[in-house]
């Protein structure tokens, strides 16, 4: 009595068929043995088993059962081949007879000592990992309907329990089409005054560049940085997708196709940053995927967690070596911070003054190294604001300014190629697309021995240049817009 289903195992972002083999054969007792690398939580699937094929009616005499789990060379993490190897068990023993192919199914979840199932991570990768296979069905734990994406070559059935599945009570999972939630996004117009930090959100938006806010406390730094994500565009079908896959593997639910906001409090580790563990998850560079990094209080930050995000944001993805191998997740975020002059807060402030020492006040700026500030593309100062500001109302609305962002988004994919923005050109593409006039070029030699400028802030003017004109819908760049570019060097 020999049977073969298959399951997925996940190695980082990447899922994997694993054939799941049955053998039972009579005995003096019930022996159950599993091989093919499982480690010790696969191996206590045999009790989960034994007592849920009980509860749902198929008890389990002398028999010697062998489980292997193929490829046998990769290591076997997690419970998510209860489900598999009880089917597997109830094929073999004639007590369930499914009414299509095995070799086209995909068996994948835990069961409790009850049948019942529980909820399992990467319930979205396992379905598109059916469809790159060409299975015709997946089975998933019913608890699981929050993280799927309607996918139409594949039949997604949802189980309660192993019972339900034995006695045929199924029943294949449809998706009502999402739709974008803006109602708690922050608007513009709700943010009196601070026009500069705004113009530097929609350059930002516009380009996908880096931003990094200075100001007093109560000046509007984090609400200018939580009406960032009003500013961008839908993600595209592709990019959602992709995005959800990662959320589901950490367990998260990822609804519409907004551009995820993450803001991580600053005591969190730099393995809860980059991401990690002894089986790698996905950390907040690679949740923030497509969207936004928001960093509030970014000296509070541990060094160590900040330093880890110079390669991430420069490479845009983060690969994690452990003994089994080496797992990359994608991480191409817009990063925005949000820093106080010092530690009270008040350094340069008109009318409360500061308490802090020079040196305290230098300490406290050397929190954020030279290399980590050099991948901000833009700092700008959000000074404190005037009572007759705070009486003022907000100007322009988000969706006015995303009518910009988009157009100008447009205009770079049209040029640099799909979902490549301005932050992404390479020097040759800068040269290309940022020809200078020699006027602009002494401009620029002028701002560069002023301001001590690296090889890298350089280019992050140059694009941020392109940005400002594309915003304009210019195809040549104007002095006013390297001035723009140069002032948010300049701090």
């Amino acid at each position: 009595m020999f049977r073969r289903l298959s399951s997925v195992a996940f190695r980082g972002l990447e899922a994997l068929v694993v054939e799941v083999e049955v053998d039972c054969v009579p005995a003096e007792k019930l022996l159950i043995q599993i091989v093919g690398l499982p480690d010790s939580a696969v191996k206590e699937s045999r009790e989960r088993v034994v007592s849920a094929l009980r509860h749902a009616g198929v008890v389990l005499s002398a028999l010697q059962i062998t489980v292997n789990l193929a490829p046998s060379d990769i290591k076997k993490e997690g419970t998510l081949f209860d489900l598999p190897i009880a089917a597997g068990i109830a094929i073999a023993l004639g007590r369930w007879k499914p009414p299509f192919s095995l070799e086209k199914a995909l068996f994948v979840g835990e069961l409790g000592l009850q049948g019942d199932l529980r909820p399992m991570r990467g319930a979205l990768g396992t379905v598109l990992l059916a469809k790159e296979k060409k299975f015709s069905h997946v089975f998933l734990p019913g608890v699981s309907r929050g993280e799927l994406s309607y996918i139409p070559e594949v039949e997604v059935v949802l189980l309660k329990d192993l019972k339900s599945l034995l006695k045929g009570e199924i029943a294949t999972f449809e998706a009502l089409p999402e739709e974008t939630q803006e109602s708690d996004l922050v608007d513009l117009k709700e943010i009196v005054g601070q026009e500069a930090g705004k113009r530097a959100l929609e350059i930002a938006a516009a380009g996908g560049h880096n931003l990094l806010f200075k100001g007093p406390p109560g000046s509007g730094k984090s609400l200018l940085a939580k009406s960032l994500p009003s500013l961008l565009p839908p993600l595209k079908p592709e990019a959602a997708l992709e995005v959800k896959r990662i959320w589901s593997l950490a367990g998260l639910k990822k609804e519409g196709d907004l551009p995820p906001f993450r803001s991580p409090h600053h005591t969190i580790s730099y393995a809860g940053l980059i991401g990690g563990g002894s089986k790698p998850r996905p950390g907040e560079v690679s949740l923030a995927h497509q969207g936004i990094l928001f960093l509030d209080e970014i000296p509070e930050f541990s060094r160590q967690a900040l330093e880890v995000l110079r390669q991430p944001l420069e490479d845009h993805h983060v690969t994690i070596t452990r003994s089994e191998g080496s797992f990359t997740f994608p991480s191409r975020f817009l990063c925005i911070g949000a820093m106080n002059p010092c530690p009270c807060g008040y350094f340069g402030h008109p009318d409360h003054p500061c308490k802090d020492t020079v040196k305290e006040i230098d300490r406290y700026q050397k929190k954020i190294s030279g290399p980590l500030l050099d991948r901000f593309d833009m700092v700008v100062e959000i000074p404190a604001l005037a009572f007759t500001e705070m009486r003022g109302k907000g100007k322009e609305s988000s969706a006015v300014v995303r009518e910009r962002v988009q157009q100008a988004r447009h205009l770079q994919e049209s040029r640099n190629g799909a979902n490549r923005f301005n932050h992404l050109l390479k020097s040759d593409e800068i040269k290309q697309h940022v020809a200078l006039t020699p006027s602009q070029q002494s401009l620029l030699e002028d701002a560069v021995k002023m301001l001590h400028l690296s090889m890298r802030s350089l280019q992050r003017l140059l694009k941020v240049t392109r940005t400002i004109a594309d915003l304009e819908n210019k195809e040549e760049v104007a002095d006013h817009h390297l001035l723009e570019a140069i002032s948010y060097r300049s701090k």
